[in-house]
């Protein structure tokens, strides 16, 4: 699962060793630390794809992205990772931005990729 908030972006899975837990991973430094606290127990490896890991019981996580979701007070969610990390340089800010951009235009082109698809063949994907 990823899920992007205004205080960064994660990957969750789950621990193939163990159920109870899932493995929060992260790209950048903080991410994981501006979810958890910076009581998290963070692995760094370097040349990894999630260079940020932590394993935590999945009912921490739940109860973190609940937060996450009550708390949830803004119209435009890029603009919101703008608005409440001013901790991070505005070099930061901007590359992060960005990045969701790329994000957002590249699902709003796959989403407007589907829908002429499903216009020329009516029926064929149900």
């Amino acid at each position: 699962m990823w899920i992007f908030t205004n205080k960064g972006f994660l990957s969750i899975v789950e621990d193939k060793d163990d159920p109870a837990r899932l493995l929060v991973r992260a790209r950048y430094e903080g991410d994981i630390e501006r979810h958890f606290g910076e009581e998290a127990e963070v692995i760094e490896l370097e040349f990894s794809d999630y260079r940020f890991r932590v394993f935590l019981p999945r009912e921490e996580v739940r109860a973190v992205i609940d937060r996450e979701l009550v708390a949830l007070d803004y119209g435009n969610f890029k603009n919101s990772f703008d608005r409440d990390n001013v901790s991070l340089s505005l070099e930061t800010r901007e590359e992060r931005h960005d990045a969701l951009f790329k994000v957002w235009s590249t699902m709003l082109d796959s989403q407007k990729a589907v829908e002429l698809r499903e216009q020329e063949s009516p029926g064929e994907d149900q």
